[in-house]
Parts: structure tokens; C-alpha cells; sequence
């Protein structure tokens, strides 16, 4: 549990690297979606399991639409039927972005990127269905402000 996928892209940010430049001593909380799951101490734990994979790189999405133009990033995705990660490649521009939000799905571990839009309120969806809302870039321009712990919940 918890491998990188394989695939590379030469386009892919150092995620660990703007991390410590961005929040540093960043503290998260992560939702726990089943008994079996406990909140890592730290964002440095993602890699214990495939969930929280998911959830490092919704907080790489979101810093990616803060600090660049235009978005390309990898989303990632898990295929329950096969019981692996895979990847889609987007390309949104972050004018037309006013928040993003990630949806977790009870204990399959599935999750759904959203960005909306400030102008027509249309929903980009980056992934599969799913229940339950967290806002995330706000939280991360809090942090970035006022470089404080973190919890998104």
C-alpha cells in the first residue's frame, strides 16, 4: 500500500518540495473514513496508504491554481475494480477558479476533484461521484497568510 504510481510526467511539480517551501511545519487532519484509518500526524505520512495519496495531491491541486496561470496536473484516481491508481492529465486556467473542492466516498476510498466557476458557477469534475465536500483553498491561503496548523475537516 501507499506505492507512487509509476507513471512520470515531466510536468509534475516536486509536490514535496512546494510543500516545505509553501506550509512549512504544516499540520493536517484528515477525515477518517473508517475505523480501520487514522489521521496522520502529518502530511509526510500520505504515503502509508493509497487514501491519503489521494488527499496530498488535492492539496498540489490547489496550490498548483493559486500559483500558476494554467493547471496541469495529474489527478488521481482509484479504479476499485481493479484495486489500483491511475492518472488523468488537466489543463483548467486558474481565472476562471474560485474554489476547489474534494469529495471522499465512505470507506472505498474513492475521491472527486471539483473546481468552480466564479462566473457561470460550472463544475469542472476531476474524478468519481462521491458525498462529502471539503473547501480547500481557502484553508491554504489562510496557511499561506498565516503560516499556522492546518485543519481541513
Amino acid at each position: 500500500m501507499g506505492s507512487q504510481p509509476s507513471v512520470e510526467d515531466p510536468n509534475e511539480l516536486d509536490f514535496s518540495t512546494l510543500f516545505v517551501e509553501c506550509v512549512p511545519n504544516h499540520q493536517i487532519l484528515w477525515p477518517t473514513l473508517s475505523n480501520s484509518y487514522k489521521r496522520p500526524e502529518s502530511a509526510y505520512w500520505i504515503n502509508d496508504s493509497p487514501i491519503f495519496d489521494v488527499g496530498i495531491h488535492t492539496l498540489k491541486l490547489a496550490f498548483e491554481v493559486m500559483m500558476s496561470k494554467e493547471l496541469k496536473t495529474r489527478v488521481v484516481r482509484r479504479n476499485d475494480l481493479k484495486n489500483q491508481i491511475t492518472w488523468e492529465q488537466k489543463t483548467i486556467m486558474r481565472e476562471y477558479i474560485d474554489w476547489i473542492t474534494v469529495e471522499f466516498v465512505g470507506n472505498d476510498k474513492t475521491s472527486t476533484f471539483y473546481a468552480i466557476s466564479r462566473s457561470s458557477a460550472s463544475r469542472f469534475d476531476f474524478g468519481t461521484n462521491s458525498r462529502r465536500l471539503y473547501r480547500l483553498v481557502e484553508c491554504v491561503k489562510q496557511e499561506l497568510q498565516n503560516p499556522l496548523p492546518l485543519s481541513i475537516v
